[in-house]
């Protein structure tokens, strides 16, 4: 499942799908961790889990080119996260490959390692990553070796070499086009000094950020679903409008154009019984956890008095917008007026059931 076809089943109203498909994204995390051949891949995770080099199931670790073949590593804090281990970049990834042989779409996440600085090749993964729309950080590893060159100078300052690493690392990243600013500096010698902790964490949330983002996602499709829909709501007024001028007090005609319109939005958001019941069998919620965050009612609930307030709270009295003011065109503003209204809170009603159905 891909976030792709969850944009697409929110774009179409199956909120039920999206519930579903979401759930299948959030279930678990592969994070792919790459770097050049003794960059310390299997040293950062062996310190990310907590395994020393001779604990069973611990990689290979060397000055030599030692993973060829990918591992994976549960994530102690998450079990839902697992770190794989890939051949470093010089054996399986080269720059002149389609990077897509790397099979690189079957991870949700991207860890590149850096023992130095970044080169093409790291640049070229990276946007390989980022146009699939997958996340990616950075680590630049060994920074201790680069603490014993400075520590010679006389002006020495750990904070400072450490500052100047991280800002020269981002401008390099930044020059070659590269969106990321999540650059993390650890150690081999000393794994728990510098940014290894907060690495350690940013890894745990990754779910969390992945949440958020089909949230992102889902709330910019419905804005978008909002608009187009709003385009088109002076149809039901022009309508009501003419039946106004044939007949003047075609109240009941008029109510119904609107009431079938409310009703064929509700479904055009995903808001409908059919709809909240199946979100609510796949995510053990009860129906009226979803419907106590929505401010619409459901289609089949929508009544003539719901449409009757509406337009007397629009008009400013119980009398204005049925008498033969219509032909003047008022009443096609004060059904448009409702109409757009009652679309703008479908959609943040959407918004919200997604919200509570993946709490």
């Amino acid at each position: 499942m891909s976030t792709e076809e969850f944009k697409a089943a929110v774009k179409t109203g199956d909120l039920s799908k999206a519930v579903s498909i979401a759930k299948m994204i959030l279930s678990r995390c592969y994070v792919a961790v790459i770097g050049e051949s003794g960059s310390g891949v299997s040293s950062l995770i062996h310190a990310i889990t907590d395994l020393k080099n001779n604990d069973e199931g611990a990689a290979k670790t060397g000055t030599f080119q030692t993973t060829r073949e990918k591992e994976s590593y549960v994530f102690p804090s998450n079990p839902r996260v697992t770190l794989w281990d890939l051949p470093g970049i010089g054996t399986c990834f080269k720059e002149s490959q389609n990077l897509e042989k790397a099979h690189l779409s079957h991870y949700d996440f991207f860890i590149i390692i850096a023992a130095e600085r970044c080169t093409a090749i790291h640049f070229s993964l990276a946007r390989e990553i980022q146009k699939m729309g997958k996340g990616v950080c950075f680590v630049r590893s060994k920074v201790d070796k680069d603490l014993d060159n400075e520590r010679k100078k006389k002006d020495y300052s750990e904070e400072k070499t450490l500052d100047q690493i991280r800002k020269d690392f981002n401008n390099r990243l930044q020059t070659a086009g590269i969106d990321c600013t999540d650059v993390f500096l650890t150690s081999i010698r000393n794994h728990d000094k510098y940014d290894l902790p907060g690495l350690k964490t940013y890894i745990s949330s990754i779910l969390s950020r992945h949440t958020e983002m089909l949230f992102t996602i889902s709330r910019s499709v419905l804005q978008e679903k909002k608009k187009a829909i709003q385009g088109t709501t002076w149809r039901p007024g022009a309508l009501g409008l003419g039946l106004s001028v044939a007949f003047i007090f075609s109240k009941e005609a008029t109510a119904a154009i609107v009431a079938d319109c409310m009703r064929d939005y509700c479904k055009d958001f995903g808001l409908h019984d059919s709809s909240l019941e199946a979100i609510a069998n796949q995510t053990r919620k009860r129906i009226r956890d979803l419907t106590d965050v929505m401010k619409t009612p459901l289609a089949s609930t929508i009544t003539y008095a719901d449409i009757k307030t509406k337009m007397e709270n629009r008009a400013g009295s119980g009398l204005y917008w049925w008498l033969p003011v219509f032909s003047s065109g008022y009443a096609l503003i004060q059904i448009q007026e409702v109409l757009d209204a009652f679309v703008a809170d479908l959609a943040d009603d959407a918004q919200s059931v997604l919200t509570e159905a993946l709490q």
